[in-house]
């Protein structure tokens, strides 16, 4: 599944993006006895910064300290999440019941918002969304806006042969008064665009700066965001993906696996087969277990971060444009 998302802008790409997703897990025998093996396929635009690059005087404990600043700023207390879930969720329960059908009551659901934000919103099929299980989330704020994300899921069959189909939506809000609205005004997107390019909790710890120096970097789909969260899993399901990857100075490069363990087991990820490809026909990597070596506890999920040699990269020295990812990984 490849994305037509771009990462110049790391969040606000996604804020009109609709990520759909679905893998499967299958069984598989080898000569020490029963393993599973799951995939899924992921795609990215490479990310670059067009901007040049410009010196800029000050210390490393002054930046050090901008970014402290700015993180704090952007944290959230727990009870605040839960409220901006609720409120999150009741607000897209209205916009799946008014969309398509009710443009007046859909309309007082946002504020300062274009007339072309609302209607391509009111014209979107949310029926994929209406299922039995939906993950209502809040990814960051600045500013008093705050950045949601809903993933709604089916998982059908039983682990390991278990298949799962999955939506996920991002939003902007605010709440003025203590009405809380989405808000796709210049401010809000202005705040968000800020914080995805300086909360580097945001994401695995190296690939912000990989993107801000202008080295290659890929954010790959499904954009859900639910990594953030070690509780977020999909029930039933033991999903295993490539979220991220950067290269180094020294041209190696890391991947980012997301390991979302849903089911009541506890899963020693073993090893992966991953194919990395730049504009469909230029290899990166091209290699078959790659040690993961990690164990997962049942309903957790993690980032797991793998370097691969530049002795094992592929076209080193190329700029990464269009990147596909196809991900397996083998457990017990």
């Amino acid at each position: 599944m490849k994305s037509s998302v771009k990462v110049l802008s790391l969040i606000l790409t996604i804020l009109f993006f609709l990520c759909a997703c679905s893998a499967q897990g299958a069984s598989v025998n080898n000569e020490t006895g029963a393993q599973n093996e799951a995939s899924i396929e992921s795609g990215s635009n490479g990310a670059t910064n067009e901007e040049d690059s410009q010196e800029q005087s000050g210390t490393n404990q002054e930046n050090a300290q901008k970014q402290s600043d700015n993180e704090k700023e952007s944290s959230v207390s727990e009870y605040r999440q839960q409220e901006v879930a609720a409120a999150f969720e009741e607000l897209f329960s209205e916009l799946v019941s008014y969309a398509g059908k009710d443009y007046d009551k859909f309309n007082h659901l946002f504020r300062n918002s274009s007339e072309d934000a609302m209607k391509s919103l009111y014209d979107e099929n949310w029926s994929e969304f209406q299922q039995d299980k939906n993950i209502y989330s809040l990814i960051c704020s600045r500013d008093n806006f705050y950045f949601t994300n809903v993933n709604s899921y089916i998982v059908t069959g039983q682990h390991p042969n278990s298949r799962l189909i999955c939506h996920s939506y991002t939003f902007p809000l605010s709440c003025v008064d203590d009405e809380w609205k989405f808000d796709y005004s210049d401010e809000a997107i202005a705040a968000l665009d800020a914080e995805s390019t300086e909360n580097a909790s945001l994401y695995p710890e190296g690939f912000l700066d990989a993107w801000k120096s202008g080295g290659n970097s890929a954010m790959l789909t499904p954009l859900n965001y639910m990594y953030l969260d070690n509780k977020c899993v999909y029930e039933g399901y033991s999903n295993f993906e490539t979220k991220f990857a950067w290269q180094n100075d020294d041209g190696s490069v890391n991947l980012a696996f997301w390991i979302a363990n849903g089911t009541d087991l506890n899963i020693y990820y073993k090893t992966a087969t991953v194919t990395m490809t730049n504009n469909d026909n230029e290899t990166i990597i091209s290699l078959s277990d790659i040690p993961v070596d990690i164990a997962v506890p049942a309903m957790t999920s993690k980032i797991h971060v793998v370097q691969i040699p530049k002795s094992q990269v592929q076209n080193s020295t190329s700029k990464w444009e269009d990147v596909a990812v196809h991900t397996r990984a083998f457990f017990e």
